[in-house]
């Protein structure tokens, strides 16, 4: 069996900040090792605004931890880094067709840039869609005012 170690980082008002963020990955990578954790791999899955400020922890070439590959969720690639190289680990874009935030159409717009434009085969950042889920189908807690605005009811839990 292999172990799998989740470390979920604390904001204040669960809304992640970019003062705040790699220092929140450290401290939980960290803390994650001093546990017993001896990762060969190391994964990172952000949602939605978390998605936006992995990136940019994953173009940072100073940045630690160090990830291996990077999953989306209710977020896409940003367009400034599709034409770099900025981003080098395997990037998995997931979400629901029903995200009221993250829109099918900008899904719809990562998958053709990243994997029907894909020179490589199988893609390095293919882009999949559930069936019946929504942006808020990952999280749990209350459901933040501008999400429950915004999100199409998820047909499957």
């Amino acid at each position: 069996p292999m172990p799998l170690w989740v470390g979920v980082p604390q904001f204040i008002l669960n809304v992640p900040e970019p003062v705040q963020f790699d220092s929140k990955l450290r401290s939980i990578y960290k803390a994650m090792v001093g546990q017993g954790m001896a990762a060969k791999h190391n994964v990172v899955f952000a949602h939605s605004l978390g998605g936006v400020f992995t990136q940019q922890h994953l173009a940072n070439a100073k940045a630690e931890p160090k990830f291996d590959a990077a999953v989306l969720y209710g977020a896409t690639l940003l367009r400034s880094y599709r034409k770099t190289s900025e981003i080098t680990v395997p990037l998995l874009t997931v979400d629901g067709d029903l995200d009221g935030n993250m829109r099918i159409a900008r899904q719809a717009e990562a998958w053709f840039h990243q994997v029907s434009r894909s020179p490589s085969r199988p893609p390095t950042q293919p882009v999949v869609l559930l069936e019946g889920l929504n942006h808020w189908s990952v999280s749990s807690g209350p459901v933040p005012s501008t999400v429950r605005a915004h999100d199409l009811p998820a047909e499957v839990s």
